[in-house]
């Protein structure tokens, strides 16, 4: 991703581009988590009870693990779902 958006990939492609740069945020939360991990080696989860009677745990800046599994599940098909249409119409392009 860096490698596009920086410049350094020989694809210069706008739309993928404006893409990576706008719907990646998924991405950047999972990299960082992975980073928390090589550089802390653990989580410290945390029960905290957001609304009267519902528990919720929570795993990295106070996100719960629901929310973290959602977001990247729903980041990742987005991301297939551009790739699958994307790619079919660069190749009906050429």
């Amino acid at each position: 991703m860096k490698h596009v958006l920086g410049g350094k990939c020989a694809v210069d492609d706008q739309i993928l581009k404006k893409f990576l740069h706008g719907q990646m945020e998924w991405f950047v939360l999972l990299k960082d988590v992975r980073d928390y991990l090589a550089h802390f080696g653990a989580f410290q989860f945390s029960i905290k009870e957001r609304i009267p009677e519902v528990l919720t745990i929570e795993m990295f800046r106070g996100m719960s693990i629901d929310e973290f599994v959602k977001t990247v599940d729903v980041g990742f098909n987005h991301l297939f779902e551009f790739l699958d249409e994307h790619c079919a119409d660069v190749a009906v392009r050429a």
